[in-house]
């Protein structure tokens, strides 16, 4: 095994071009203007999202929350999106600014963490998967909590790495302080603690097996995975304690219990998820994919010219022997560069993109980890890659498959993704001056193989590509127009007075009820059970229920109940969007999306 002084060595210092810097910047303002575009189409209109934003209508006596949040999620997003609401007022951006921003800066975060682990080219190449990822672009427009738990996860793994290779306790703290974050954020936060963990041991494995382990023994990181544990329990501490006083942990793990399938519904939800993922990704996503290959050419041209820190340490001693102004700059085969492109396109119109990016991280994990070459200080980043990626591979799918638990997965897809996409175009551009391939010629019908392949592909799969657009731009404002029609309907029946609408079990319509209040006499008040009142209301009363209601098995029950005292009043049409639509069906179901859901609006008697 490295030792620690090898394994300090191997972090490179931190040198990057402005002309990369400026790449970057540059693609970190594509993926803001693809997150905050159209905010007018931006609405609570996922069950969690009510939940977690609904935090502002609630006074002391309900704990200034949502009714059971703490089932539903950690504070630090609700806390994140009130304390939005307060500066920025009820606009449109201010539930979800949290989760736009979090998304967003992910972009930097994946440049930082693929660059630190695999070289400029992996860098740029990820941070452009991420940024164009039809996916994430839906989920930063959420606000639900998978997109800040991944950027606090990116923080957390990305410093591990750095806290394994220095005796810098800094580290650990940075890693323990992004890991409780996390934890606070999503219940899964605790994540980053077993990636670093089992990656350790995986690296300790792999240095065994091909035998190239010191005697001396690496006590140093294991003080500071227990330092990092500490920090993370620390941050996470008040978390816990307030669970201490709402039935702890285990009602939780009891919730969650709920949405574990078993081993007889691993396969069901793996495929799912893979259709889950091809529905949710548009021609952007198919580019994505596209500037990450021409991005890394360029960065490649760019660090070729001379000096680079992700050199081998012979590449350096040679290349830095040579005045930087007689350097040469690296050249392409650009027939290479084109037979890349058509067949990364071919494979992301038939698998799909994140499909796609998951075939490269195997692929890469298997070359590093599996082929021949030496565990050195190089195999660690790919170590943690392979215990996160392959780890949330296997575990993901023994959970209902709602879209937004791949996450995770996703995230470290890009980071494989990008190391495989930066390996090949170094191979393809020589730092020397040089191309790869001049020693090999390629022949010319790999180029023509490679378009008659992407002309297939194309030809197959435009159609779903060309309709579905820009996934993550659907309008999500259909509940929020069925709130103003219910306000308008029951302020009109109750002529100006007091009036009291109860919603049970859609957060998101009390969310939109509770914004259109304003400032009537209408006051909206969330309930988890329908259970009929021993007295008549003395002020005009009502009830709505929505699609998760009409779901139930006992709905009907519950509504026959109340007899003669409940009488319908209105039924609602409206489309949910994919972000909801998909918890419910699969896009692969015949009749999906089906017809439109409805919002009942009774009369309580």
């Amino acid at each position: 095994m490295a030792s620690h002084e090898e394994l300090n060595n191997a972090i490179p210092p931190a040198r990057t071009s402005r002309r990369e810097l400026a790449l970057l910047f540059g693609i970190v303002i594509l993926a803001a203007v693809l997150r905050f575009a159209f905010p007018s189409r931006m609405a609570i209109e996922h069950f969690d999202e009510g939940v977690y934003a609904s935090n502002i209508w609630f006074s002391e006596e309900a704990d200034f929350r949502y009714p059971a949040r703490h089932l539903y999620g950690p504070p630090l997003l609700p806390a994140f999106i009130e304390w939005s609401i307060i500066l920025f007022g009820l606009g449109t951006l201010s539930a979800k600014l949290a989760s736009l921003v979090a998304g967003t800066a992910t972009i930097a975060v994946v440049w930082w963490v693929a660059r630190r682990w695999f070289g400029a080219e992996a860098g740029i190449a990820a941070a452009s998967l991420a940024a164009l990822s039809d996916f994430h672009i839906l989920y930063s427009r959420a606000a639900l909590t998978d997109v800040m738990m991944c950027l606090w996860l990116l923080i957390a793994v990305g410093s591990v790495r750095e806290m394994f290779a220095s005796d810098r306790h800094r580290w650990a703290i940075t890693a323990g302080l992004a890991t409780g974050l996390a934890w606070a954020t999503k219940y899964n936060g605790w994540l980053p603690l077993a990636i670093a963990g089992s990656g350790f041991v995986l690296f300790l494995l792999i240095s065994r097996w091909k035998k190239q382990v010191t005697t001396e023994p690496r006590m140093g990181c294991v003080i500071s995975l227990i330092a990092m544990a500490l920090t993370a329990a620390v941050v996470w501490s008040p978390v816990l304690l307030d669970l201490n006083n709402r039935g702890g942990y285990a009602a939780v793990a009891a919730n969650h219990r709920g949405y574990f399938g078993g081993l007889s519904d691993w396969l069901p939800s793996l495929f799912r998820q893979i259709d889950n993922h091809r529905y949710l990704e548009g021609w952007l996503s198919c580019g994505a994919l596209v500037l990450a290959i021409v991005a890394a050419v360029v960065v490649r041209h760019w660090t070729a010219r001379g000096f680079t820190w992700n050199e081998s340490k012979a590449s350096k001693a040679e290349i830095g022997s040579v005045p930087r102004q007689h350097a040469t700059g690296g050249r392409t085969n650009w027939g290479v560069v084109a037979a890349i492109l058509l067949l990364t396109i071919a494979s992301a119109v038939s698998l799909g993109s994140s499909m796609t990016i998951g075939v490269l991280t195997v692929a890469v994990i298997g070359v590093r980890l599996l082929g021949r070459s030496k565990c050195d200080e190089t195999t660690l980043p790919f170590c943690l890659l392979a215990v996160w990626f392959c780890g949330l591979s296997i575990a993901t799918p023994f959970y209902f498959p709602y879209p937004r638990l791949t996450l995770p997965w996703l995230v470290a897809a890009w980071l494989g993704g990008g190391a495989m996409i930066g390996w090949t175009v170094r191979k393809i551009v020589d730092n020397n001056g040089g191309t790869a391939t001049e020693k090999q010629k390629h022949p010319w019908w790999i180029l023509v193989g490679s378009a008659v392949l992407f002309c297939g592909a194309v030809f197959l799969g435009a159609n779903r590509w060309t309709e579905r657009g820009i996934p993550g731009w659907q309008s999500q404002t259909g509940l929020k127009e069925v709130a103003g029609d219910i306000a308008v309907q029951v302020d009109s029946e109750s002529s100006g007075r007091d009036a009291l609408i109860l919603v049970y079990a859609e957060p998101g319509l009390f969310f939109q009820l509770a914004v259109a209040g304003g400032d009537s006499q209408r006051a909206a008040i969330p309930i988890g059970a329908l259970i009929p009142p021993t007295e008549s209301p003395t002020t005009p009363t009502y009830l709505v229920t929505g699609p998760n209601a009409h779901r139930a098995p006992n709905y009907n029950a519950a509504i026959s109940a109340f007899g003669d005292r409940l009488q319908l009043a209105a039924e609602y049409a409206y489309r949910p969007s994919d972000l909801v639509l998909l918890n419910w069906s699969s896009p692969s179901d015949p009749v999906f999306p089906g017809p439109k859901q409805r919002v009942r609006l009774y009369r309580l008697r």
